[in-house]
Parts: structure tokens; C-alpha cells; sequence
């Protein structure tokens, strides 16, 4: 604890180095008052003997609260750590105040990289539609000529134009076409291109495309040898 100034009492202002054996006490009401002017009263209600108000003190010692003994420490120890804690609190500003303003930047880019995903994903879902509706008419085109080839099994005395009078009387699906419903590509490659995601999603779309094309040689070859049954018989 520095002495910045005499500690004297305010009441008499006897100072503390006169009399080193006598306590010196600070009140609550920042007045500074020596033994011989302490105030007593039987019924416990001591009044500061400066300005009368309700007395509370701490002895003024060395080992006195933290928050008492500041009063009697120099103050440019304060003045530094006010000048620490500032600079300290200005930096955690600037800091997040940077991250907002880059994050503010980049709220373009990020918003054009989200229209390509969602132009992404509407193609994706539109091809899966068209796949899957050619899928259903591969089917329904498949299952007609095996219920047809059954037929001409079960019925071999019937000549090949009644079997094909027959078949030309059920109801004959639409021949469903064997190349790819959608090749649509994405405009806007640069943002595309920027995320390894949206590279999956290619190589998804072109191993789908080539599934469809290794089993549209299939459909075609039990096609051309269905007709050359037919022209057989």
C-alpha cells in the first residue's frame, strides 16, 4: 500500500505518523477517522463524527479488503491497467467485427453457389421423374411380348399371321425410347465446379446414364430376337 497522501484523521486531523501505535479507521463514508475520534453509543448507532451519517469502517492496515486499500494505491497503476483492459476489449471488437463484415462479403458468392445447388437438385429430381416413368414403360413393354411369346408357345398350331392379328387386337404399349430423357448440363459450371459435392453428383448422373444405355442393348437384342422367332415361325 503506497502513501500518496499524509493519512490523517478528518476529524481532528491528527496525522498517522504522530502517533504510529494508534489505529486509524476509514469509514464506508470515505472519511478517515483516528482511535481517539471513534464514535461510541450504547445502543450501537455510531454516527461519523464528520458528517454524522451511519459509521462502518475498516482498520487501515496492511492486510485491509482489496476494495479499501485501492484508495490508498497509486493511481497510475489503474490508469495502466485501464489502458490494458481497453485496448484489450477494442481488439475482441475489431475481431468479430471483421468476421462479420467478410462473412457480409461473402453472402454474394454464397448465395449464387445455393441457386446452383438448387438448380442441381430440381435437374436431379426431374430426370429421376423421366427415369422412372421409362423404366415403368420398359417394363410394361417387356411384359407384353413375354405374355405374348406364351401365347404362341401354348398355341403352336395357330399360323403367324393369327398370332399377329392377336397381338395387334390386345392393347400394344407405346415402344418406349432407349436413349436418355434428360441431358440437361448446368449453366453456371464455375460454381459448380467449386464444390467436390457437386463433382459426386456427376459421376451419379453419368453412371446412371450409362445403366440405361448397357440396358437399352439389352431390350433391344430380346427385341430382335423375339421378331426373328416370329419370322421363324
Amino acid at each position: 500500500m503506497l502513501k500518496m497522501f499524509p493519512v490523517h484523521c478528518n476529524n481532528c486531523f491528527q496525522k498517522r505518523e504522530a502517533v504510529p501505535s494508534s489505529e486509524f479507521q476509514l469509514a464506508r463514508c470515505h472519511h478517515i477517522i483516528c482511535a481517539s475520534c471513534l464514535p461510541n453509543a450504547s445502543n450501537g448507532d455510531r454516527k461519523c463524527p464528520v458528517c454524522k451519517r451511519s459509521f462502518h469502517s475498516v482498520a487501515i492496515t496492511t492486510s485491509m479488503p482489496t476494495h479499501a486499500a485501492n484508495y490508498f494505491t497509486n493511481p497510475s497503476i489503474f490508469l495502466k491497467m485501464y489502458r490494458s483492459i481497453s485496448q484489450f476489449q477494442s481488439d475482441q471488437r475489431n475481431s468479430y467485427y471483421a468476421h462479420y463484415y467478410n462473412n457480409q462479403a461473402q453472402l454474394p458468392k454464397k448465395k449464387l453457389k445455393l441457386q446452383g445447388y438448387l438448380k442441381l437438385e430440381a435437374q436431379l429430381r426431374e430426370q429421376n421423374t423421366n427415369e422412372m416413368r421409362r423404366i415403368a414403360e420398359l417394363r410394361n413393354y417387356i411384359d407384353y411380348y413375354e405374355r405374348n411369346d406364351k401365347k404362341r408357345l401354348g398355341n403352336a398350331s395357330y399360323s403367324s399371321s393369327e398370332i399377329s392379328s392377336s397381338s395387334h387386337r390386345s392393347c400394344r404399349p407405346r415402344t418406349p425410347s432407349f436413349s436418355a430423357t434428360d441431358d440437361t448440363t448446368l449453366t453456371d459450371e464455375a460454381d459448380m465446379n467449386e464444390s467436390v459435392h457437386t463433382e459426386k453428383f456427376d459421376k451419379l448422373l453419368s453412371q446412371a446414364t450409362l445403366t440405361i444405355s448397357q440396358r437399352s442393348k439389352i431390350k433391344k437384342s430380346m427385341k430382335r430376337d423375339f421378331r426373328n422367332k416370329s419370322k421363324s415361325t
